[in-house]
């Protein structure tokens, strides 16, 4: 298998997570591309203590060891939100947190109806089967108790079954309305109502020995014990077992590669034969590999297809990659704070740009590539990069010494510095002018480069920096 380049392993680390530094890059480079995948998707052996142990300290509720303590002050949505934005800045394991945003998207549930601590339990859930065999995370989310209440299960009775999740684990969990590669319709308004009976009665409930934990159980007296019809077969069926005929389908191989696709490699035509075969390629690898995540996931990061010239810049970075990424690949200081004294600018600006933590915008989730880009949010991208070089998030000491490094004797070098750090490939017109910007003071007079060894070098990298994230190329993944 072919080694890795430089411009692959810098591919490779900005769609497995947000990007790499350069010493990340070049560790990879010259590696075969089966080494370099497993070294990301293997994540269960990379110590992440250092984050574990930062967490612990900054957030109270990880030190809380009863329910009453509890309170709106430190548990809350801006804390939730909090936490995750430091695992995805902090996290010496970006797939894994990568992941559980790829699970966030698909099963799409949002604070704007579910309390804060379902969907904290919800997100351990997804981070802790993210890679496991689907039919365990499809339960165990189709049990949690924010998709329970998000898709009003808490109210299905045999009585009145309520289709809401029926509908949608049908159509946006598993199979999809009709089949990708074939177009043939996945199943009928009959396979819905009776899907729907077999979750009648499901229910959670609070644990006394764990605070964030519900227990799952099945409520007899509105449960549906009945004969039920679901793709052409009747039987008593139980929900579980909906789950698990429902992960072996081959519709939904297909749909879950698609999926995965379109956030990580590129966006699929399902009118085109080639694609179509891409994704039974890869539908077969899911079939053959008991339904693995893990497994379908490092053939696709291994392929061709990942590594190809569609692929390679083919797709926006969505806000969490722009945002997170480029603080990743700057190495950019990021001050954690407490419960009491949070630094929210980056929750208020993803929000800004599309994509609020914790609140899809449906149960569709959020659409990926060009449907992160309008003309609102590309300027919430452009805000953001100020906030970013000049606001709140810029004033520390530690995050002046970040700046510095990047200083370097001559325009040429500087700017080359910081096109490296940042993964661009620019034509030598736009380089030219980063390299003018560098030589001109606010009146656009020449100035000698560095100005001098503090401030006003620091400065002026900073407005670099802000142009640079402003680029159109700085918009693609």
């Amino acid at each position: 298998m072919a080694s890795l380049s430089l411009k692959e392993a810098a591919h490779l680390l900005r769609r497995m997570g947000f990007g790499g530094t350069s010493g990340d890059i070049d560790a990879l480079v010259g590696k075969e591309r089966e080494t370099a995948v497993n070294s990301l998707i293997d994540y269960e052996t990379v110590n992440n203590q250092e984050m574990v142990d930062s967490l612990a300290r900054s957030f109270l509720f990880l030190r809380l060891s009863s329910s009453s303590e509890i309170t709106n002050a430190n548990f809350n949505e801006t804390e939730i939100r909090a936490w995750w934005i430091t695992r995805l800045l902090t996290t010496k394991r970006p797939f894994e947190e990568k992941m559980t945003l790829f699970w966030h998207n698909h099963f799409a549930t949002s604070l704007d109806t579910v309390p804060a601590i379902q969907m904290y339990t919800q997100n351990l859930y997804l981070r802790k089967y993210a890679l496991g065999r689907f039919d365990d995370l499809l339960l165990n989310i189709s049990e949690g108790a924010a998709m329970l209440i998000w898709l009003n299960g808490v109210e299905s009775n045999r009585e009145a079954p309520n289709e809401n999740f029926a509908r949608e684990l049908l159509e946006l969990f598993t199979m999809g309305t009709n089949d990708v590669v074939t177009d043939d319709p996945n199943y009928s308004e009959g396979d819905v109502k009776d899907v729907a009976r077999a979750f009648a009665g499901w229910r959670f409930r609070i644990r006394n020995d764990d605070l964030f934990a519900n227990e799952w159980y099945v409520d007899t007296n509105s449960a549906d014990s009945g004969a039920k019809t679901i793709f052409g077969q009747t039987a008593n069926f139980s929900g579980e077992d909906v789950i698990m005929v429902l992960a072996d389908k081959q519709a939904t191989a297909r749909f879950l590669v698609y999926k995965l696709f379109n956030f990580f490699v590129y966006p699929l035509d399902l009118n085109n034969q080639t694609d179509k075969q891409t994704i039974d390629k890869f539908a077969n690898v899911y079939l053959r590999k008991n339904h693995s995540i893990k497994e379908l996931t490092r053939a696709i990061f291994q392929s061709d297809e990942f590594f190809s010239q569609r692929a390679v810049w083919g797709m926006v970075k969505n806000p969490v990659e722009y945002a997170v990424g480029t603080r990743r690949m700057l190495n950019l200081h990021y001050l954690v704070g407490t419960f009491d004294n949070r630094e929210v600018t980056l929750q208020a600006s993803l929000k800004e740009m599309g994509m609020n933590l914790f609140a899809p915008p449906n149960v569709a989730g959020w659409k990926t590539d060009l449907g992160f880009i309008n003309t609102e949010t590309l300027l919430a991208r452009y805000n953001f990069s100020d906030a970013l070089m000049f606001g709140f998030l810029a004033v520390s000491a530690a995050f002046d010494q970040d700046i510095q490094k990047y200083i370097k004797p001559s325009v040429k070098k500087t700017v080359a510095k910081l096109v490296n750090a940042l993964g661009l490939e620019l034509d030598q017109a736009v380089i030219k002018d980063l390299q003018q910007y560098l030589t001109l003071d606010k009146q656009g007079n020449a100035v000698s480069w560095p100005p001098d060894g503090g401030l006003v070098s620091r400065m002026k990298i900073r407005g670099l920096i802000r142009l640079m994230m402003c680029l159109p190329e700085y918009q693609l993944n």
